[in-house]
């Protein structure tokens, strides 16, 4: 990987079950309810985790699906954090399932090595609910709170997908995060792709909207205090790199995810089936990276370029900073990997925004 000038593999995402309690309006990799799918065996996963922590992996990130749907998810969290090299492990949950024992199980394993992200999409049930179901808020706020109170608040890091009916509660939804007691809050916007496509009850968020954050952000000072502490929402981090340009070429390959099937993709934001590798579950997780190098090398090239060449750029303030935004959004939403990504028109109204134009603010 070195020789083809490709930075080795720091932190892989494993699927470990299609399987889910949710029924999610906007699920990018499209699950299906726990009782109709098989989870991957726990033997198969365990070697995945031995042999990425073997070719010097550092960070580890347990997905599904709902990883708490697979009958040996506490048995693989401990493996995984008890294998040497391995500095972080993320589990990713909707927190509805998680029992009492389950958080006991949480606090008997090496908790430096241990994070946990949770997913909250608003900040009452009606915004949350609208796309991950009835109940769901009340069942996952109850987990945040007794997590916190056993001491685990510091190691959850909350994650929204913004979207047009919620994003205006994102300010809301840092204070709620900060309240309880929980290190972070990041939000990243819906991407259509996987169910989302199929459900028009979902959609992003209007550059009004992102707009209206962006002067909440620099009016609202004790939402800029909390933000600066534990904040990580895309828009206001487009503002604030939005002078600096962008040198470096997209983290994928460094970042892999392995689905459920046990194909390989270079990152997670780019599902593209021509990308991908299989199959892991088979055959080690080297050969399988070593297969994917001569393609997976003219990534960076192709990440590089599409900052220099791309004509939806032009005129834009931010085109040093954005460079035509994720590659793998744009491949997966407009199938074509020299297009700008989905998130062009809210870019703009970052890059664009000055204080006291408020002429599209709506918060």
């Amino acid at each position: 990987m070195i020789e083809a000038g490709l930075k080795p593999p720091e932190t892989l995402t494993l699927m470990i079950t299609r399987g889910c309690n949710s029924n999610c309006l906007h699920c990018l990799l499209d699950c299906r309810p726990a009782e109709h799918v098989r989870p991957v065996d726990s033997g198969i996963i365990k070697r995945i985790i031995d042999e990425f922590a073997g070719i010097g992996g550092k960070g580890l990130v347990i997905t599904g699906g709902e990883p708490l749907t697979h009958p040996d998810w506490m048995e693989i969290l401990a493996f995984a954090c008890s294998r040497r090299g391995l500095l972080d492990v993320c589990l990713q949950t909707n927190g509805a399932l998680m029992s009492d024992d389950d958080i006991q199980g949480l606090l008997s394993l090496p908790i430096d090595r241990l994070s946990l992200q949770i997913s909250l999409e608003g900040v009452n049930s009606g915004t949350h609910d609208h796309v991950r179901g009835k109940g769901s808020f009340e069942a996952t706020v109850k987990t945040m709170g007794r997590l916190c109170k056993a001491g685990l608040g510091e190691r959850i890091t909350v994650e929204l997908t913004e979207m047009s009916h919620n994003y205006d509660q994102l300010p809301e939804v840092v204070k709620l995060v900060h309240d309880l007691g929980m290190r972070r809050l990041v939000s990243g916007t819906l991407v259509k792709g996987g169910r989302a496509l199929r459900s028009d009850l979902v959609a992003m968020p209007e550059p009004s909207q992102i707009r209206g954050l962006i002067e909440r952000y620099h009016t609202d000072p004790e939402f800029r205090e909390i933000y600066e502490y534990m904040g990580n929402i895309a828009a206001i981090e487009w503002f604030k790199g939005r002078d600096n340009p962008c040198d470096t070429p997209c983290r994928c390959i460094s970042t892999p995810f392995i689905d459920y099937r046990g194909n390989i993709y270079p990152c997670l934001m780019y599902l593209k089936d021509s990308l991908a590798f299989g199959n892991v579950h088979e055959r080690p997780l080297g050969a399988v990276i070593a297969e994917a190098i001569p393609m997976w090398a003219e990534l960076p090239d192709i990440s590089r370029e599409r900052g220099t060449v791309l004509n939806d750029c032009e005129g834009c303030p931010g085109r040093r900073h954005c460079s035509g935004g994720c590659m793998g959004r744009a491949d997966l939403v407009h199938d074509n990997v020299m297009s700008v990504e989905d998130r062009c028109d809210l870019r703009r109204a970052v890059y664009s925004w000055e204080l006291g134009d408020n002429e599209h603010t709506h918060i």
